[in-house]
């Protein structure tokens, strides 16, 4: 478990104190520096107890890498907003199992309901509704690939504000012909689509559409990981040369 305060303690115990603590500053034997992770490799659950990485301080690095974690069945977060902290998004990247805190909160909140009104709620049903509510879906991929006419589709669907990157950017200005001719170069054009990508990447509820070029910049895909599920455009070579021939 990571931290050994109040909500650290409580799972804890939860779990019958079989845990080890990464803390920041050791109180206990069972205890363990957060720079001393390495000692704990070989743990199969890993559960984050600390709001490192909670908007607005928020972070696209963990506390520690994964990548020798080899025997880790399962990664868990209290932290929800975003959806997919720091921890939860290190672990994606290795393919390891994860929980955020917004599953934790729906179950309290149903175990709650029952308790005061003695109704059961389900549980799982309750959960998808939620996080289809709140999800937000980026499209990436080529030019011509579909991003827009698939999302505004996606968007109507699923009742989600749809977000254009490049429209956004072209209103603003900050379109790359308009930034060229402007005597700016590729690199700011880069810039303006990091920053609007932290400015909608941690909003929920939309369908983003991507401009082609952002799954270049690492930092900008991770400002659009915070809420999101991402999801690759890949249409044929054939379909692409076919759709700009049509412009």
């Amino acid at each position: 478990i990571i931290g050994n305060g109040a909500t650290a303690r409580s799972i804890a115990m939860a779990l019958g104190n079989k845990v080890h603590f990464l803390v920041r500053t050791k109180r206990h034997d069972d205890e363990y520096l957060l720079k001393e992770y390495e000692k704990l490799q070989d743990t199969e659950y890993l559960i984050n107890a600390t709001p490192y990485g909670t908007y607005p301080n928020i972070t696209s690095n963990p506390l520690f890498p994964l990548a020798n974690f080899k025997k880790l069945k399962m990664v868990i977060d209290v932290i929800y907003n975003p959806l997919n902290s720091p921890l939860i998004l290190e672990a994606k990247k290795f393919n390891i199992p994860s929980i955020n805190g917004l599953d934790l909160l729906v179950k309290q909140a149903s175990i709650n309901y029952k308790l005061f009104t003695g109704k059961e709620v389900n549980d799982e049903a309750l959960l998808q509704v939620v996080k289809r509510k709140l999800y937000n879906i980026v499209l990436v991929g080529l030019s011509y690939s579909g991003k827009s006419t698939i999302g505004k589709m996606l968007a109507q669907k699923l009742n989600k504000k749809f977000v254009d990157t490049d429209d956004i950017l072209f209103r603003e200005h900050h379109d790359l012909p308009t930034i060229l001719n402007n005597g700016g170069s590729i690199d700011d054009y880069r810039e303006h689509e990091n920053k609007l990508a932290n400015q909608i990447g941690l909003k929920f509820n939309q369908v983003i559409a991507t401009g082609g070029g952002m799954i270049l910049s690492a930092s900008t895909m991770q400002a659009l990981a915070y809420n999101s599920i991402i999801i690759h455009l890949n249409p044929s070579l054939k379909t692409l040369k076919k759709r700009f021939d049509e412009i």
